[in-house]
């Protein structure tokens, strides 16, 4: 089966799947598979046949959607090269697990990870990667789950320390999964409207229901105190109470039944003759005046009316003004952790692209700022070509960023080669460390 094959067998299985369960916080998964396997063309010349094989797997859920696992398998390749001495494979895999699931038993799943490879029986050779993983999980019965899952791992050839090589595979087998009691939990969904019942406001949604975040309908008002249960922060009242914009009462007995409530045209939870935003959006929070509360969009602690880099990276550190921290606490020199290049080249990644993208917002943020971008390689190689390459990346990340706005005198480009270092070079992790871009404040 050729690399497309395996891909398109894996979109037809996840296509037929039936929708899956949620698992619960502590689920353990306990599996076993069959792997089928392609490998790739540089396997330190060995030209491996694709081969069949089983393997195991154990993996922690941490969350509803987020899981832990490991995997181990076993293939004996033919080497299409070296005759009645075939290799053994075993590849081990780390990684990190999302799943999405569709109804009770069945979830799609996506993974990402490290892998190590390993090649045995005659051969000593030991490569190290990443890996990912797509596939489709379906309940058989209660503790017992078909798993289909199509994977793709990215290896660095120990012999040359520079060549890669891409091993595909499809695996498929049963997995028991145990913990999933917690029903009516704090993590469960009773109503079964797709909120848990941690964070269900409406915990009583009819079967079908269309519901928001908290769990309930856009217009539903289940105490019927005028207040809709978006807004509601009191569901509870009792009929007959005089409420709040928030849907709290003082408790205030009555002898005659309340008045209809005020009309509220946009539903927002404020009257019309008290609402100065008349027509707010369905389920927007609003404020005592029927307005919009401030947002952040983009989640980095700087509410958008402030935020200068309104669309900045999940989990990215910002500043004040909603931008990539940069020069704080008085630092002239700031390494661009993500701005990676093609092997050999000064040709960015998309993660490069993507990272000088959010650079290039700051900067522009704060016109001030003057700054020198710094290339740096590791001693691998001749001192020549390194000091090339480091001057090539350099003038690369300055192109970007002055294409992006940022004016070409506040941009300068340099490259150092291997002549700084900032740790050992005789480790792997030591030479990736001193690969890299620099930005130097020059004001």
């Amino acid at each position: 089966m050729t690399r497309r094959g395996l891909a398109l067998a894996a979109l037809v299985v996840a296509g037929a799947a039936a929708p899956a369960e949620a698992q619960q916080r502590g689920t353990v998964e306990l599996g076993a598979f069959g792997r089928y396997t392609a490998y790739g063309d540089d396997i330190s010349g060995l030209r491996l046949g694709n081969a069949i094989g089983g393997g195991l797997r154990l993996g922690y859920f941490l969350s509803p959607i987020l899981a832990i696992e490991a995997d181990a398998a076993y293939t004996r390749p033919e080497s299409k090269v070296i005759t009645g001495q075939d290799p053994s494979h075993v590849p081990f895999h780390l990684r990190a697990v999302l799943n999405f699931p569709f109804s009770e038993r069945t979830g799609l799943l996506l993974g990402f990870g490290g892998v190590v490879d390993k090649y045995a029986k005659g051969y000593d050779i030991n490569g190290k990667g990443i890996g990912a993983l797509a596939g489709v999980r379906l309940g058989l019965t209660r503790m017992v789950a078909l798993r289909v899952d199509a994977t793709w791992d990215r290896i660095l050839v120990p012999e040359t320390n520079t060549s890669r090589y891409t091993n595909w595979g499809l695996q498929a087998g049963l997995s028991a999964l145990f913990g999933l009691s917690a029903r009516t939990s704090g993590s469960g969904d009773n109503d079964g409207d797709g909120v848990l019942n941690s964070v269900d406001r409406c915990p009583g949604s009819p079967p079908g229901s269309t519901v928001d975040a908290t769990g309930c309908t856009a217009r539903a008002d289940t105490d019927r105190d005028g207040v809709i249960d978006i807004n509601d922060i009191c569901p509870g009242t009792p009929a007959g109470d005089r409420v709040d914009v928030n849907g709290c009462s003082g408790n205030e007995p009555k002898e005659t039944p309340s008045p209809a409530a005020p009309a509220d045209t946009d539903g927002d939870g404020v009257a019309d003759t008290a609402d100065r935003c008349a027509a707010t959006p369905a389920g927007q929070r609003v404020d005592a005046a029927g307005c919009p509360l401030p947002r952040d969009s983009d989640a980095d602690g700087v509410m958008d009316p402030d935020d200068r880099c309104p669309s900045s990276a999940p989990g990215t550190a910002v500043d004040a003004r909603g931008c990539v921290a940069l020069f704080e606490g008085g630092r002239t020199t700031v390494v661009l952790e993500g701005v990676t290049f093609e092997t050999a080249s000064s040709e960015l990644t998309s993660e490069g692209s993507t990272t000088l993208m959010h650079v290039a917002a700051a900067l522009r943020a704060d016109p001030g700022i003057r700054i020198e971008v710094a290339g740096h390689t590791d001693n691998v190689g001749r001192r020549a070509a390194n000091q090339a390459l480091s001057e090539a990346r350099a003038r690369t990340v300055r192109d970007y960023l002055v294409g992006s706005g940022i004016a070409a005198e506040r941009v300068t480009a340099r490259g150092y080669g291997m002549s700084q270092p900032t740790a050992s070079n005789a480790t792997d992790e030591g030479r990736a460390q001193n690969r890299r871009v620099e930005l130097k404040r020059i004001e």
